[in-house]
């Protein structure tokens, strides 16, 4: 049996391929493959964006074993790669476009992957026009619940935003778990491309695909997600010691999840650019997400696959363009605090976040606490993410009723506030116990990670007795965020058996049958006196 490759999958006609077009893609590193290697028909350069006057420098070809930098790979490849090892056959989508990859990783410096994100991103916004990039693909797990947060609230979204003000096209997948909003911050970002997935049939008929189990919600801004769908599993993509016997030596026919989709969706940006340069990274966004396929099996979704065909040829209604939003965020900041606070009161909401990160002041927290009064859930949430920024403000009395809120934004925005005062976390452990059994995941999954931030050893028996509720429900982004809070809490940890290794299908019988047993070795450690493990 022969996989189809991305380009057949998705019908891209063969003379659009990219070419001439940059596209930048940020992840922590890069190995060398042939396949996105710089030559003839294109450029491909790396930059290690850490170092002080770092240069791209072109990617050579190295030879096997690549010890690190898989994930850039796949990304790379399933944007732009060659298939040159496979003699074109397995190409991505955009197999001429010229790759800027930009690496967050440098040798000797620690840094956490936010971090290195950030210093990628910052590194792309001074460099960005002087290697003429259109697009860019990045994509890191966020906080748990963050989704449900003001972009305000996160530096990675701050930075997504403002480079779509600029005038880049930015792309992010919306992550792998079916229950959850987005586990990639970036697609949270309001003008982020949100990218889900499909999973290419044997066949290679789109109408055959079915939904991939990614990450699909609706934000604090009421950006639905995802907002376009590209291939994710069943991808043939370049991989170390496959014996895959239905694709070429090297190759494995691999769940690439989101982190492939996204990259997908800047390759097929590529090939709208080759054939409109003229067009601005609204329009081509505008362009992938209006003709996208639409199809029963991905009702769930409420998006459509892309169709680079259908996009060439799609034509924009006259209109006005948007203000941007981190242009309005910067104009609110320039305003006197005074002013900013009186419009928060009339329920300018970005009045109130343009606070945010540096500029809540003790007058801003106390107009925040009498805010939190409005009878806005919008209003509320906004506020005590602000409040976040000055903990000495917040009081139990203060965020106890707004735990348990009936507005899951507000909920999500009490547990960050939470968060940031660990003067009340004793007080406030019954109400983040209760938040374990939220009906909103994300809101589950943050409680779940802030009791092993709190320390909060009176919860670990809820946390274990809600491992095999998410087992039987299927949720796996609250089964590990509660796996991982009670290893916190413990020191304990009970790894699956099998283990699962990248590229090997998510979620299917098998991982779940591997976390049935760690479920199982929680509750006998439980019931055997956690092997003199004490609650307070």
């Amino acid at each position: 049996m022969a996989w189809p490759s991305i380009r057949t999958f998705l019908g891209i006609p063969d003379h659009l391929t990219g070419r001439d077009v940059v596209i930048a893609l940020v992840d922590g590193t890069f190995a060398g493959h042939p396949d996105i290697s710089d030559g003839s028909a294109r450029r491909s350069r790396r930059v290690l964006a850490g170092q002080v006057g770092a240069e791209p420098e072109a990617v050579g070809p190295v030879v096997e074993p690549w010890p690190a930098g898989a994930h850039g790979l796949w990304g790379a490849a399933a944007a732009g790669g060659t298939g040159a090892a496979t003699g074109g056959a397995y190409a991505g989508a955009a197999p001429e476009a010229d790759l800027l990859l930009v690496a967050g990783y440098l040798e000797g410096v620690e840094l956490t992957d936010h971090e290195r994100q950030l210093v990628a991103l910052r590194w792309l916004r001074d460099n960005w026009r002087r290697y003429e990039v259109r697009g860019v693909v990045t994509a890191i797990a966020g906080e748990y619940g963050s989704a449900l947060l003001p972009w305000q609230s996160e530096p990675l979204r701050v930075a997504c935003e403002e480079l779509c003000a600029e005038g880049l096209l930015v792309v992010a997948g919306t992550g792998n778990t079916p229950d959850g909003g987005a586990r990639i911050t970036q697609a949270a970002a309001p003008s982020v491309l949100a990218v889900g997935g499909v999973v290419v049939p044997a066949s290679g008929r789109w109408q055959a695909a079915a939904a991939y189990h990614g990450c699909r919600g609706t934000t604090f801004e009421g950006k639905r997600k995802p907002e376009v769908l590209a291939p994710a599993d069943n991808l043939v993509l370049p991989y170390l010691g496959s014996e895959d016997p239905d694709v070429p030596p090297g190759y494995l026919c691999m769940d690439g999840g989101t982190s492939a989709a996204g990259p997908i969706i800047l390759g097929a940006a590529a090939c709208l650019w080759q054939a409109h340069p003229e067009w601005s990274a609204t329009r081509v966004r505008q362009a992938l997400i209006a003709p996208a396929r639409r199809w029963p099996a991905w009702r769930a979704l409420r998006a459509g696959l892309v169709d680079v065909e259908a996009s060439v040829w799609w034509r924009a209604e006259p209109g006005t363009p948007a203000w941007p939003p981190y242009a309005r965020y910067v104009s609110w900041r320039r305003g006197a605090a005074p002013a900013r606070i009186a419009a928060a009161a009339d329920a300018a909401v970005e009045a109130l976040l343009s606070f945010l990160p540096d500029q809540v002041t003790d007058e801003v927290a106390l107009a925040c606490v009498k805010l939190l009064g409005s009878g806005s859930p919008v209003l509320t949430a906004a506020a005590l993410c602000v409040l976040a920024a000055r903990p000495e403000h917040i009081s139990v009395e203060l965020l106890a009723p707004h735990l348990a809120d009936a507005n899951v934004y507000v909920r999500a925005a009490a547990l960050r506030a939470v968060r940031a005062a660990p003067h009340v976390w004793e007080a406030l452990t019954p109400g983040v116990g209760r938040r374990l059994s939220d009906t909103d995941p994300d809101v589950s999954q943050a409680a779940a990670h802030l009791a092993g931030e709190m320390r909060a050893v009176e919860l670990v028996p809820a946390l274990v007795e809600s491992l095999a509720e998410d087992i039987g429900r299927r949720r796996p982004a609250c089964l590990v965020a509660r796996t991982r809070a009670l290893e916190r809490l413990t020191g304990e940890a009970f790894p699956p058996q099998p283990e699962w290794r990248a590229g090997e299908p998510l979620f299917d019988d098998r991982w779940w049958l591997a976390r049935e047993g760690v479920a199982a070795s929680w509750r006998e450690w439980l019931a055997t006196g956690g092997r003199g493990f004490a609650m307070r």
